[in-house]
């Protein structure tokens, strides 16, 4: 902000205040804070360091856990596929006629040995196909092929036909390996030479693992480890091995409420997921399910994506930590044994906030105890600094009020320090010197005065006002019959009355000519609405004055009847004047436009008077009716005027005009109409029975006579309306 020195320069003045109490306060807040925050964060950082490295430990024993069993699962049938591929009796191939392959006896105890293969089977160069499935603790399975009870086995065999059309020779054993039924009548398309556990075996010599791919037989994704047949080219072995084994054991690794452990491979693809919905999509396509492995990548949950952006932009292996939202994970990556061809990674991840919530309780109960032995010592040293302090608040306060044109009240303030006592002394005579100023200038321009820099200028602009004069009848006889004392004190009541109406609308009180007053809207504050406020001020100073009338005529005083003209216009307004005293007024024809409307009152029998200007800018909102169109003494142009009686709106009772009176001005109306469309008969008619209905309205009388003589002799064509008035 900027303040004015003497010599009228501008000084920049900083914004920044604070008070004697809270400096105080807030120092000793600040220290204390600071060494209770500092404190709490050192104990905290610590704890979760620790907290976090425990965690560490258990991800770890995590991921050993889960490397051990992920070799428990895929080392021995890494191990059986070079055995077995050894063996010369993998090497026949049957006929359709025999079930019975040379290497039945052992395949069916390998099944038997290894539980955890779904299937052994053999593939050859020209497309025959020969697998047994194990049925054992897999009743679901047997069920869902036909097979009948007892069943142990299944061998499944296809034979190459034409077109792509192969024929299907199955058949079911029991455990010791005696038939129980067979089939000889199913066609498939199957083709063992291009399933990926053959590919990715005819392409090496050894081992071969074919990564996560649907089985043939059932809906379900696994992984097959397969190797070439030594004795006969062109043949592969193969071991199935179901995913969902390794599934059910990830679901049992936690390490946290919401931990998470699962297997993917460095293109993102899953190959074991606790969840196998979120690792497998499947579908139903032309009858036939379908599977696939999902891509981590592809998948719509933020949590998996920061984890991808993670894993394909940084190193694999090691801690993990990202953000999601507000939460923070950890994690790691842990990479899986190579020997098993393709790489794969486990992922251990965990909010957090599940490792670190019980040190933030922690935390929480340090930050209350802090926060405690604070407010102990605040409280201790507010007590010894407001007595300080307290007189310097009140003094603001006091201030704030004179700022707010509060001034009614006198400073009551005291302090036995010698400094505080004389300044208050000096904003008790400024308070007092401001409120002797207020009661001069209105307290609207006076805030004008106070706020601006150069308010001494003699400056002024154009602006729409809506000026109101007030005039007591007959006052020259008035006051020379009442002594001077009695008269001040009848005038001081009366202006009292008027001021509190003008006032309660927003309005200015320019100044006080004897019985008259001088009020306007729209300056110096804007006001929207001053039209309207004007005649609500007319209203309520009308009815204000009828009260007080009442009340002095029950006394046997004589009464002082106000009339009142309203105009709406542009004027001057602003600080007029010389440099050593200036008013802030209107001035222009407006000015003297709403003067003339007043004193035409006394004419015309009414008390309000306003001209088509206010009429315009209040709109239905009021009752108005047509009294004449005048050309005022001074005034070269005609003007509508009308006489306000009141308001249309039943919420202001004070005003409101009923519906009887509104009907009785709609008549007057329409004997107006016809008195300026020259329909002197019809006019006539309806003034008189007007008349007769009120013999003291003297606007009546007016115009019965007026149309009575122009009945008698019309005006000339030309004729306007317009009376012209010489006199004030």
């Amino acid at each position: 902000m900027t303040v004015a020195t003497p010599d009228n320069r501008t000084t920049a003045v900083s914004k920044r205040r604070v008070s004697l109490h809270l400096t105080i306060l807030s120092i000793l807040l600040l220290l204390m804070s600071s060494l209770a925050g500092w404190l709490t964060w050192y104990n905290y950082n610590q704890h979760s360091r620790a907290t976090l490295a425990a965690a560490d430990r258990l991800m770890a024993q995590v991921a050993e856990t889960v490397v051990e069993r992920f070799a428990g699962l895929m080392q021995p049938a890494f191990t059986l596929a070079d055995a077995l591929s050894a063996s010369p009796a993998l090497g026949v191939s049957t006929d359709r006629l025999s079930i019975r392959h040379p290497a039945l006896a052992v395949m069916m105890r390998t099944l038997q040995s290894n539980p955890q293969f779904h299937a052994l089977y053999i593939g050859f160069e020209d497309g025959r196909f020969y697998e047994l499935i194990s049925f054992i603790d897999r009743d679901g399975l047997r069920k869902k092929q036909g097979a009948p009870r007892g069943a142990a086995f299944w061998v499944y065999q296809v034979f190459p036909g034409k077109e792509g059309l192969n024929t299907v020779h199955s058949a079911y054993l029991n455990v010791e390996g005696e038939l129980i039924d067979s089939n000889h009548s199913v066609t498939t398309s199957y083709d063992p030479r291009k399933r990926p556990w053959y590919l990715a075996a005819a392409q090496r010599d050894a081992a071969a693992n074919s990564g996560v791919y649907l089985f043939h037989h059932e809906p379900k994704m696994g992984v097959t480890v397969s190797r070439k047949v030594a004795a006969r080219e062109g043949a592969v072995l193969g071991l199935d091995l179901m995913i969902e084994e390794m599934s059910r054991f990830l679901q049992k690794q936690k390490f946290s409420p919401s931990s998470l452990s699962f297997l993917i491979r460095e293109d993102g693809q899953f190959i074991s997921h606790p969840d196998t919905k979120v690792a497998i999509k499947t579908s139903l396509v032309d009858g036939k399910m379908e599977a696939e492995a999902v891509k981590i990548q592809s998948l719509r949950d933020p949590v998996m994506l920061a984890v991808w952006q993670h894993f394909s932009q940084g190193e694999k292996q090691g801690a993990l930590q990202f953000k999601v939202g507000h939460e923070r994970y950890v994690g790691s990556i842990t990479p899986m044994p190579k020997r098993y061809e393709q790489q794969a990674y486990l992922i251990n991840m965990a909010p957090e906030e599940e490792f670190l919530g019980p040190l933030a309780d922690i935390r929480q109960k340090t930050l209350h105890a802090s926060l405690f032995a604070i407010v102990v010592s605040v409280l201790l040293l507010f007590w010894v600094s407001r007595g300080l302090a307290r007189p310097l608040q009140e003094m603001v306060k006091e201030t704030d009020r004179i700022r707010r044109f509060e001034l009614d009240e006198p400073v009551s303030l005291h302090s036995h320090i010698t400094e505080l006592h004389r300044l208050i002394e000096s904003v008790a005579t400024m308070k007092h010197t401001l409120g002797l100023f207020s009661q001069y200038v209105p307290k609207a321009l006076v805030r004008q005065l106070v706020e601006e820099q150069n308010a001494n200028r003699l400056t002024g602009e154009y602006r729409t006002i809506t000026l109101m004069f007030t005039d007591i009848a007959d006052f020259t006889p008035l006051s020379e019959g009442l002594p001077p004392q009695e008269l001040l004190n009848r005038m001081s009541s009366y202006f009292k009355e008027i001021g509190t109406a003008i006032r309660q609308q927003g309005g200015t009180i320019d100044k006080f000519m004897g019985d008259a007053v001088m009020s306007f809207w729209n300056a110096p504050r804007t006001d929207k609405q001053h039209a309207r406020h004007a005649c609500l001020a007319a209203l309520t100073a009308a009815n204000l004055s009828e009260q007080i009338n009442q009340k002095w005529h029950a006394q046997g005083w004589s009464i002082m009847y106000t009339r009142f003209g309203l105009h709406t216009g542009e004027v001057v307004v602003g600080n007029v004047g010389s440099l050593d005293r200036i008013n802030y007024t209107a001035i222009g024809s407006s000015v003297n436009l709403a003067a003339r409307l007043e004193g035409l009152n006394k004419f015309y029998g009414t008390q309000i008077l306003a001209s088509e200007s206010v009429l315009n800018e209040v709109g239905d909102s009021f009752l108005f009716r047509s009294v004449d169109v005048v050309v005022p003494k001074g005034a070269s142009v005609p003007v509508r005027i009308y006489s306000l009686l009141g308001t249309v709106d039943d919420s202001l009772p004070l005003t409101y005009i009923y519906e009887d009176e509104q009907q009785w001005v709609a008549k007057w109306e329409q004997a107006y109409t016809a008195y300026r469309h020259r329909h002197w008969d019809e006019a006539l008619e309806a003034f008189e029975v007007l008349a007769a209905d009120r013999p003291d309205d003297k606007l009546c009388e007016i115009y019965v006579e007026r149309v009575s003589r122009f009945k008698a002799a019309p005006p000339p064509e030309d004729w306007s309306g317009a009376e012209v008035f010489t006199t004030k």
